[in-house]
């Protein structure tokens, strides 16, 4: 565990930013989205859970979003959710599974549940959103749809991407609505929903 500490506030010209930093304040922001929800989080709160300057924080991040999709990136890496099982439910399966068990174990869900509330009346927590968390992990399903393609496990003229918009929108709304019931049980709803769009007549 980072210990959140006072840290140095800032580099000597022409010295690289300190990693130690740069994690107390991803660190403390996840805490503080755990103990008082997104929107009663400021940066200038961050940065003194996290023992830096305030300028230091806004150094590396223009607004609350900016930061708070970093911190979600840190807790959900990409390559925690990605897995080839060979069979295009399988892949699916092991992303959901991989996620949902974070989401429980981190403050990933109360972060993106606050930025997806920002994002509806804010400019820069919707541009966040969409080249942090929708354009920016898009990849990670749309690899699986066209390994599925190349298999023969999906017809070739199957739409990925709204494929993906689909998927997306099952996890988010219940991510909005009822997110205890993130569990393994909803995995197989969203695969069977998914997989429909991928039925041959």
């Amino acid at each position: 565990m980072l210990d959140l500490t006072t840290l140095p506030d800032s580099p000597a010209p022409g010295r690289k930013r300190s990693p130690e930093k740069h994690a107390a304040i991803l660190t403390a922001a996840g805490v503080l989205v755990t103990e008082m929800g997104y929107e009663r989080v400021s940066m200038e709160g961050i940065a003194a859970r996290a023992g830096v300057g305030k300028m230091t924080v806004y150094r590396r991040w223009p607004n609350k979003a900016a930061l708070y999709v970093d911190v979600y990136a840190d807790l959900v890496p990409p390559d925690a959710l990605a897995g080839e099982t060979g069979s295009l439910a399988g892949d699916l399966r092991h992303l959901l599974t991989a996620l949902f068990d974070l989401y429980r174990r981190t403050p990933a869900a109360a972060v993106l549940a606050g930025i997806i509330a920002a994002a509806q009346s804010d400019t820069a927590a919707r541009e966040a959103l969409e080249s942090g968390l929708v354009s920016g992990r898009r990849g990670l399903l749309t690899g699986i749809f066209r390994r599925a393609v190349d298999r023969g496990d999906l017809p070739a003229e199957f739409d990925g991407n709204r494929a993906n918009d689909l998927f997306v929108a099952l996890v988010w709304h219940r991510l909005l609505t009822d997110p205890g019931r993130l569990a393994d049980a909803y995995v197989e709803t969203v695969i069977d929903t998914v997989l429909m769009l991928g039925a041959r007549p």
